[in-house]
């Protein structure tokens, strides 16, 4: 099973939805040291980083 969320980018605490690049996060660990939550402001990081919006495991 995997469990795995979408993370947008925001703009002027808007989400923006429109057509961006998307980074495939995949964490790596068999989550011995965490989870979607524990990477999550990593994973919004990079996004807003690379202008583009995510999908994290």
């Amino acid at each position: 099973e995997l469990s795995a969320e979408w993370i947008y980018v925001k703009k002027n605490g808007f989400m923006l939805k429109e057509d961006k690049r998307v980074i495939l996060y995949l964490h790596g660990g068999a989550y011995a040291l965490g989870s979607i939550g524990t990477h999550r402001n990593i994973i919004s990081g990079l996004a807003k980083a690379a202008d583009a919006h995510a999908f994290g495991e």
